[in-house]
């Protein structure tokens, strides 16, 4: 496939027969991470810098969503995205001002980015807008990073009406077809409400008595508790524990926390997020684009089968939710 950013009002057709270079007629088990056939969307790219369009048809007010979200705006156990960072190929020819036009919405200008003092990732600057970072000026061939946190995320989905999971499909595929290459994609699952169906101790035991089937070798246990050295006891702070499966600084792992008691909410809040960085994370997009965000309960499944009926049950629900 030959992408052209150059001609930034034309049409994007999502519904094209490859998608990433991957004929549309392929298939694979889950855990193969491979592609199928590509979703016909509804949505555009116009303007002077190539800015990402949504169909009224695939918006969704928040205000609809009556479960309690925190900071995600989604169903509770709906699947959504939870972090984006992608790379512009240097061989594109692309500047960062006109990646800095692709995460400007309407009514938003270029003042609105924020110069930092130092870069990362290996760039020498870096440049903010909220939760949004765009990393530039490295060695040659290093291109240009865009990195999109959590909050990142909600911000891009408040600004360019992502509510939908039609929405964030051609929003992915829009940023493939620019020629960029993902770097890591988390995607999310949430247990959430006043009472809930998942529980941490349930989960754990499951794991240290041998009733989880996992592809996976290790789980760690982390416990992000915090206090004050010589402060009172009111200074104690309870942030819940993480499930690691996997190690952490490998390409693919899927963490199970306790996120009511990270962010201080009063509800019940567990949440499933497999995380995928490399070429891990460009296949994911690739499922994510041919059968869309239903394959994410298929992958937890598949890296984790749980035998514990509570914990597998929910795990299989959510793929009634997608």
């Amino acid at each position: 496939m030959n992408f052209n950013t150059s001609d930034s009002s034309s049409e994007f057709d999502p519904s094209f027969s490859e998608v990433g270079g991957v004929g549309a007629g392929g298939s694979a088990s889950p855990g193969g991470l491979s592609t199928g056939g590509a979703v016909p969307l509804r949505s555009s790219v116009s303007g002077p810098s190539g800015v990402f369009r949504v169909s009224p048809d695939d918006r969704l007010a928040v205000g609809a969503l009556d479960t309690p979200s925190s900071n995600t705006g989604c169903p509770g156990t709906s699947p959504f995205l939870d972090w984006v960072a992608f790379t512009v190929p240097a061989a594109s020819g692309v500047g960062a001002d006109t990646v800095l036009g692709w995460l400007t919405p309407a009514g938003v200008g270029p003042s609105d980015w924020i110069h930092l003092d130092r870069g990362g990732m290996g760039y020498r600057a870096c440049v903010q807008r909220g939760h949004l970072r765009v990393y530039h000026d490295g060695s040659p061939s290093m291109g240009i990073h865009v990195s999109l946190s959590g909050q990142g995320v909600r911000q891009l989905e408040q600004e360019f009406h992502l509510f939908t999971e039609r929405a964030w499909v051609a929003w992915l595929g829009w940023i493939r077809s620019l020629g960029c290459t993902f770097a890591r994609v988390d995607v999310a699952m949430d247990d959430i409400g006043a009472s809930g169906f998942l529980d941490m101790a349930v989960i754990e035991e499951a794991a240290r008595s041998n009733q989880l089937v996992s592809l996976f070798r290790k789980c760690e246990k982390v416990s992000s508790s915090s206090w004050e050295l010589g402060g009172s006891e009111s200074s104690y702070s309870d942030g819940g524990e993480s499930l690691y499966f996997g190690r952490r600084s490998s390409d693919l792992h899927i963490c199970i926390y306790d996120k009511g008691s990270q962010k201080g909410e009063s509800f019940h809040h567990v949440r499933v997020e497999p995380r995928f960085r490399g070429k891990n994370a460009e296949q994911l997009v690739s499922r994510l684009l041919s059968d869309g965000f239903s394959v994410v309960p298929e992958l937890v499944l598949f890296y984790l089968d749980f035998k514990v009926p509570c914990v597998k049950g929910v795990f299989a629900v959510w793929g009634c939710f997608c």
